[in-house]
């Protein structure tokens, strides 16, 4: 026994056709939706870069931080950059 496309595609009330449609008009929409989810994350992305790099120079221009807290002015302003050089490579 064989399985021939035609014989499944129309389905019992001949609505292959209408079920296609249908579905490839969704994906239309779903396709449209992602497009645009891609897009405003995009920006979101480059905002967030843009932030992290002006944070990562406010960061360096201040010089009255001495002491203990040194170390972690080190590390943030660092963190910073990375994360900012990061968000610009999505």
């Amino acid at each position: 026994m064989t399985i021939d496309f035609r014989d499944y595609f129309w389905g019992s009330k001949h609505s292959g056709f209408d079920v296609l449609y249908q579905n490839m008009k969704a994906n239309h929409l779903a396709t449209k939706e992602l497009t645009e989810f891609i897009r405003e994350r995009s920006l979101i992305e480059e905002t967030n870069c843009k932030l992290l790099v002006k944070l990562s120079k406010q960061a360096n221009n201040n010089t009255s931080i001495h002491g203990t807290f040194l170390p972690l002015w080190k590390i943030l302003k660092s963190s910073a950059e990375k994360l900012s050089s990061l968000h610009m490579q999505m």
